[in-house]
């Protein structure tokens, strides 16, 4: 059975980039899947850093979203972070019961600006789903 892992959102303390993500991917009709692991850490350190509240900020019309805490391995590519566990968030999609098709959800989270002072954003990401 193939996980569905599909990416580490990773925040470099002081450092928010204003961006927004979309990601289409296949899942499983009939199971939970994995579509997203989201953490944020200290990269001088490679100490966890607060996670944000994520919200769901569209519904999915044919399931359900739930978020799960875990611990996240940080992958190759942060350095000399690489390996390290630290807290993190699972983004966790589960079909309706039968159903296979098209079906679609967004999250969203507060994130701080340090630019010419602190100010608050919001990102979302969306998520295009082949139910299979």
């Amino acid at each position: 059975m193939k996980r569905v892992v599909l990416s580490i959102l990773l925040f470099v303390i002081g450092f928010s980039p204003a961006w927004a993500e979309h990601f289409d991917y296949r899942v499983k009709a009939g199971k939970a899947n994995e579509v997203y692991v989201f953490g944020r850490y200290r990269v001088l350190t490679c100490q966890a850093d607060i996670l944000p509240q994520l919200t769901v900020r569209q519904k999915p019309k044919h399931g359900s979203v739930k978020f799960v805490k875990s611990m996240v391995r940080l992958s190759a590519d942060t350095g000399k972070c690489a390996g390290q566990q630290i807290k993190g968030m699972k983004i966790i999609y589960t079909p309706a019961r039968g159903y296979r098709g098209k079906d679609a959800f967004s999250v969203s989270y507060p994130y701080f600006v340090y630019e010419s002072g602190m100010q608050r954003s919001t990102e979302t990401m969306s998520f295009s789903l082949d139910v299979r």
